[in-house]
């Protein structure tokens, strides 16, 4: 993905950069959902460790169909969190209270924008989404 915010695209691409050293390919399509590794449709973003491909190629699919560019940006943060999770063995990734793990994943994710300098619109815009997610999750909307 190529924006023209060069904050947005260094953002991507310490990302792309980082994963990559943990044979991880970032994809971002244009289609609205991705896939999880058993073929069922994800909403907006997905991390597949390297183990759980058959390949061992890990995956952080981002679908950018439909969403804006601060959806967008905030579900590759949120994937790359997942990613961070992982890499680091860390016990909220292995937890079995979803809502715990992705309030934790939010919150790293919307840090980690800002102290990447992401412009202040796409932040505000992300911390909404982030909220909304969060408030719909805790609710059973979605």
């Amino acid at each position: 993905m190529i924006t023209r915010s060069k904050a947005i695209n260094a953002f991507i691409e310490k990302i792309r950069s980082e994963v990559a050293d943990y044979n991880i390919k970032v994809t971002i399509t244009k289609s609205m959902n991705v896939y999880a590794k058993d073929g069922t449709p994800s909403c907006c973003g997905i991390f597949i460790p390297p183990e759980d491909d058959p390949r061992g190629i890990g995956h952080i699919r981002v679908a950018a169909g439909g969403q804006s560019l601060s959806e967008t940006i905030l579900s590759l943060a949120h994937e790359y969190i997942h990613f961070r999770q992982w890499r680091n063995n860390e016990k909220i990734y292995y937890t079995d209270d979803y809502f715990k793990l992705e309030r934790n994943t939010e919150r790293r994710a919307i840090s980690f924008m800002k102290i990447n300098s992401l412009p202040q619109k796409l932040l505000n815009e992300a911390m909404r989404h982030s909220s909304q997610y969060l408030h719909d999750l805790k609710t059973g909307v979605r």
